[in-house]
């Protein structure tokens, strides 16, 4: 004969085992996410550390230099041609810090 006890100990039985596959699926997607964050993180740190190669730097620097010639486009409004410009002397700075006292081609600019 069954008891209330018996039928409730049962009961509690069959809610735990729903709960450990969800806590089981909980863990590998939480496992899961980890290892992306991770793997972004690493991605970045690479990035960040590579060196600087002369070519990167010609390159950098030559798109600095095009900034300052379309900054030069007299067909443009004055906000455009002010909005280039902060643009440009954006460049140029994170240009310097990342090469740290790097000559640029300055004909170019007005």
């Amino acid at each position: 004969m069954l008891t209330f006890i018996d039928c409730m100990e049962s009961s509690l039985v069959k809610d735990s085992q729903p709960a450990a596959k969800n806590n089981a699926r909980f863990l590998v997607v939480l496992t899961a996410c980890a290892l992306f964050i991770v793997l972004i993180l690493g991605v970045l740190a690479y990035g960040v550390s590579r060196p600087q190669t002369a070519t990167l730097k010609t390159n950098e620097g030559q798109a600095v230099a095009q900034c300052w010639r379309r900054n030069g486009d007299s067909t443009q409004t004055a906000l455009f041609r002010k909005l280039q410009t902060d643009a440009c002397q954006e460049m140029e700075e994170q240009f310097h810090k990342k090469f740290q006292n790097a000559a640029l081609l300055r004909t170019a600019r007005p």
